[in-house]
Order: C-alpha cells, then structure tokens, then sequence
C-alpha cells in the first residue's frame, strides 16, 4: 500500500470520496517523489495516496526530476488515467486538473467544490487553495479515474432539462439547447 490505508469504501468510490481522502491529507508535508500521508508526499504522491486509500487506479512513476521535462501527461495516461479534453474548464470536484510551471506540464491538483488541493513546493504541504486566474491560465488537460462513481456530484434537472449519467465531460449535463456543459 502506497498510503496510510486508514479505512476502505463501501461500493465504487464517488468523487466526495476523493475530495474527502485529499482534504485528509492537508497538512501532511511537501516531500519531493514522496508518497505517504502524514509524512511527506508531491503533488503526484497526493494522488497515489488517494487511489490507494480508495481502490482507484494509480500507477506509480517514481524518478521524475523537479523540473519538467515534458512527459507528466504521458505518464498520467500511462498510469491508466482517463483524459477527459473535450472541455478542460467543464471540470468537477475529484478530477485531477494538470498544470503546465513555466513551459511544460509539470504539477497535478484535485478539484473540490472550493478549489483545489494540492502539495505544491512553494508551501511546503498539502493545502487547498482557490483555484483562481493564476491556475486558470495554466490548466493544459483533466484527467479523471474510470472507477469513480459520478452519481453524487450529478446537478438538479430542471423540469425541460435532461440529466446524463455519464464519464465523459462533454456530455455529463444537457441543457435546452442541447449543447455540452460548455454551450
């Protein structure tokens, strides 16, 4: 086990899950490649911990220098994270938004209802922050677990509007217009 294993879910994990386990490992120090809650994890080591205390998919890929070297979205993709493009501002809380530091994707985050948490070097812990215009206009991609059960974070239909179940992010709300929950 690559986290503390303090408890298990019951069913698929929702994406409150995720949110909930990430908000657990706020205050835990920022450990470069580290991967154990309490003691020390990076941004990636948040993400690890959370699948492994949940039963997602989260495969490791240790030796990755501080600086970017081109290849974070590559790994994510390789660690059998599901890409989700079509719209990568129609994100929702327990989806892992990446972010490109200075020219290239170098740091990943966990979307909540309130921002995002992150174990970021510059405040050496994990913390939740406002996801603000500074993180905004660094967003390159969203990516999402394939295990994650969506149905707790499904809006209120209204009477005319058609509600999705659904993993992919251009079709997970339809409004009037029948247009994506970018249209």
């Amino acid at each position: 086990m690559l986290g503390c294993g303090w408890g298990t879910v019951r069913g698929p994990p929702t994406r409150n899950d995720v949110v909930r386990v990430a908000r657990e490992c706020i205050g835990t120090p920022f450990l470069h490649q580290g991967r154990r809650q309490g003691l020390g994890v990076d941004c990636v080591g948040l993400l690890l911990v959370v699948a492994d205390r949940l039963g997602l998919t989260g495969v490791d890929f240790p030796n990755y220098y501080r600086t970017p070297d081109g290849t974070l979205e590559e790994k994510l993709s390789a660690s059998l994270w599901r890409c989700v493009r079509e719209c990568i501002h129609c994100h929702m809380p327990g989806d892992v938004l990446c972010f490109k530091i200075r020219n290239q994707p170098q740091h990943v985050a966990i979307r909540t209802n309130r921002g995002i948490i992150h174990a970021l070097g510059d405040s050496r812990k994990v913390n939740e922050t406002s996801y603000d215009q500074r993180w905004r206009k660094r967003l390159v991609s969203v990516w999402e677990w394939p295990e994650l059960d969506d149905i707790d974070f499904l809006p209120k239909a209204a009477p005319s509007e058609t509600v999705i179940k659904s993993k992919t992010i251009e079709d997970r709300t339809v409004n009037k217009s029948g247009k994506g929950c970018c249209g």
